[in-house]
């Protein structure tokens, strides 16, 4: 059984994005300022793509609620596709790192078990600890 009998149109070239690219913050000035970011994911969608949106924790969802923070430009993103359309980016912030064998996690959040939630910047950095022993 082959996948072409699935195919309405035996012959032609289905031109979706299905599944995760991993791209790079390329514009990060949403001119609605809604948290979106331009994107090139290298060899498939260059110098940039559509304004994606973001996904997970990178949005809000409601009105006056969640957590806003973009990406700087040149940041590892997941980048998805809804239904494969290449109009309609979504996000996922990327993860950390190891370049050069050393982890870019922050130290703070190295902990052992991660009771813990670290927002960092380059200037600042917050911890919540919700660890037994720490101080309530």
């Amino acid at each position: 059984m082959g996948f072409s009998q699935f195919d309405d149109d035996i012959g032609t070239h289905d031109t979706r994005l299905l599944g995760l690219y991993i791209g790079y913050v390329t514009d990060r000035e949403d001119p609605e300022g809604l948290g979106r970011v331009r994107f090139c994911i290298p060899g498939l969608i260059e110098p940039y793509g559509a304004w994606a949106w973001p996904l997970g924790t990178a949005g809000g969802g409601s009105k006056d609620c969640g957590f806003f923070a973009v990406p700087p430009v040149g940041a590892e993103l997941g980048i998805l596709f809804a239904q494969g359309d290449l109009d309609e980016p979504h996000y996922l912030p990327g993860h950390w790192g190891r370049p050069d064998g050393e982890s870019e996690v922050p130290e703070e959040a190295q902990k052992d078990p991660p009771d813990n939630r670290v927002i960092a910047t380059p200037t600042f950095r917050i911890e919540l600890d919700e660890s037994e022993d720490a101080r309530k």
